[in-house]
C-alpha cells in the first residue's frame, strides 16, 4: 500500500495573526470577529482543494484522507497503487493541478487599525490609532510519494482502550462502549462512534509514522510560496524529463519539466510546466542519513508578475519566493519585467 502525501500551508499566517491581534487591542469581540475572516480564508482553501478534486475524472476522493490538520496546515494522504504507472501518474497530475489552481487564487484579507474608545463617540479615527494592513495570503504545498507507512492509529487503540474506559468511568476491565466511551475516545483523536450491527463501536482514525514521513515533513520546510514541491521519491516515479528552457538559457536553474499524462482514451499527453531542482543535503533534514531532491514546479512565466509586481498596498509575503526565484535565474527570462 502506497500513498501520496500532500501537505497544503498558508504562508505568513503567523504574521497575519500578529497584525490580527495588534488591530484588536482591548477588543476581544473585535478580535474574535477577525479571527472569524481569518478562519472563513483558512477554511475556504480546504474547500477550494475538494471542489477541484471533484471536477477531476481520475480522482477518486474516497481514496484522499485529512490525517490531521496542524495549525494552518492540513496533512493528507491518497491512496496509489504505485504499481500501476498510468494510474499513479493521473492521480499525481490530479492533486498537482489541483495544488497549481489553489496558488493561482488571490486571497485578501485586511486589518484595520486598532479602535480606541472615543473612536465609538466620533466619526474621527484615533490619530494613534496603526494604519490598516492587507495582505494577499499565498500557500505552501508540497507532496511526496510514501511506500512505507506505519499505521499506528489501530495499535494505538488497542494498548490505551482500558485507560480510555477508566477515563469514560468504566472499570478498564469489563466496560461497554457507550457515548462517555466515545467522546473520550473523540477527546483523544483515537476514532469515533460507529454502528456494527446495530452494536456501537469505534473507527479508529488514520495516522502514520515511519522514516518517508519525517524525511516528508522536513523537506517542507523547504517549500516556497506559490511554487509546488514534489519529493524526489514521487518524481522518479513519473514519466517526465527535464530539459532547458531554450540553447541560450541552458545555463540557469530554471528548467522546462515535460510530465506524460495518459488521458481518458488510454493516450497520452505531454504536459508542460517549469521547474527549479534543489538538491537537499541530510545534514539539513536533521538526523536523516541520505540526501534528497525537492522539484519546485510551477507555471507559465506570468509568474513573475505575480512575484515581483503584487498590487500596491498588499503585503504579498512572497520575498522567499522572490528570493529563490531570483537566486536560481527566473529574473533573466524577462529582464524587462521580472526584475529581481
Amino acid at each position: 500500500m502506497a500513498y501520496l502525501s500532500i501537505s497544503i500551508d498558508l504562508a505568513g499566517s503567523t504574521m497575519v495573526k500578529q497584525a490580527l491581534v495588534e488591530a484588536s487591542v482591548d477588543d476581544d469581540t473585535h478580535r474574535h470577529s477577525l479571527y472569524q475572516e481569518f478562519l472563513k480564508l483558512l477554511f475556504g482553501i480546504e474547500r477550494d482543494f475538494y471542489r477541484r478534486l471533484l471536477s477531476d475524472q481520475f480522482i477518486d476522493h474516497t481514496r484522499l484522507y485529512l490525517v490531521k490538520a496542524i495549525g494552518d496546515e492540513f496533512w493528507y494522504t491518497y491512496e496509489v497503487d504505485e504499481d500501476d504507472e498510468a494510474a499513479l501518474t493521473r492521480s499525481a497530475w490530479g492533486i498537482f493541478s489541483a495544488l497549481l489552481e489553489l496558488f493561482a487564487a488571490d486571497r485578501y484579507l485586511g486589518f484595520d487599525g486598532p479602535r480606541r474608545a472615543d473612536d465609538f463617540r466620533t466619526a474621527s479615527p484615533s490619530p494613534h490609532a496603526l494604519p490598516s494592513r492587507q495582505f494577499n495570503l499565498p500557500i505552501k504545498a508540497h507532496v511526496d510519494l510514501v511506500t512505507e507507512p506505519i499505521e499506528i492509529n489501530v495499535e494505538r487503540y488497542e494498548y490505551l482502550k482500558d485507560i480510555v474506559a477508566e477515563l469514560a468511568g468504566h472499570n478498564s476491565a469489563i466496560y461497554t462502549v457507550d457515548q462517555p466511551y466515545l467522546d473520550a475516545c473523540a477527546r483523544l483523536n483515537l476514532g469515533s462512534g460507529d454502528n456494527f450491527n446495530s452494536r456501537l463501536g469505534v473507527s479508529t482514525r488514520t495516522d502514520f509514522i515511519g522514516l518517508q514521513i519525517d524525511r516528508f515533513f522536513r523537506l517542507t520546510k523547504f517549500c516556497v510560496p506559490l511554487l509546488l514541491g514534489v519529493g524526489e521519491g514521487l518524481m522518479t516515479r513519473l514519466p517526465h524529463a527535464v530539459e532547458p528552457i531554450s540553447a541560450e538559457l541552458e545555463h540557469l536553474q530554471v528548467k522546462t519539466l515535460l510530465l506524460r499524462v495518459p488521458g481518458a482514451a488510454g493516450d497520452w499527453r505531454v504536459e508542460q510546466k517549469y521547474v527549479i531542482i534543489q538538491p537537499v543535503p541530510a545534514a539539513q533534514m536533521k538526523g536523516l542519513g541520505e540526501d534528497y531532491a525537492m522539484f519546485h514546479v510551477f507555471g507559465g512565466l506570468s509568474l513573475g508578475e505575480v512575484v515581483y509586481v503584487p498590487p500596491p498596498a498588499i503585503e504579498t509575503l512572497l520575498a522567499p519566493t522572490q528570493a529563490f526565484l531570483a537566486e536560481h535565474g527566473f529574473y533573466a527570462l524577462d529582464r524587462s519585467t521580472l526584475m529581481p
